[in-house]
């Protein structure tokens, strides 16, 4: 699973394993409704980059402009078993409230998860 560019005399001038390059793999909207704060939430797996690291980003705006009551979509990259995994979540801290807790609304989401080229 990598990249390589080769000049015309066949020597490699580019190669994913050494560079920094992210490769999209995944692109998804997660609708708020769908999670609820201080749950496990959702989790997505990609065991055809076993063995492999991926980067995952969440865009998480607030509906309608709206700041306050409402929970916002986080994520989190793991490797069970080799198993690139990403767990898309609402967090909650009761002590300070950083998110609002369950039974509030929480904003949409929009997850990129993206293969790096390089090993675990």
């Amino acid at each position: 699973m990598a990249l390589r560019g080769r000049n015309a005399a066949g020597v490699v001038t580019f190669n994913s394993l050494t560079a920094l390059v992210l490769f999209q793999i995944d692109d998804r909207d997660i609708a708020g409704s769908s999670l609820t704060a201080g749950t496990a939430g959702l989790t997505f797996t990609y065991p055809a980059y076993t063995g492999f690291k991926i980067s995952a980003f969440m865009q998480s705006p607030y509906n309608n402009g709206e700041e306050q009551g409402m929970g916002v979509q986080s994520c989190r990259v793991t490797y069970p078993s080799g198993v690139p995994t990403v767990q898309v979540f609402v967090p909650y801290n009761a002590i300070d409230h950083i998110n609002p807790p369950a039974g509030y609304p929480v904003a949409d989401g929009h997850l990129a998860v993206f293969y790096t080229g390089a090993s675990q």
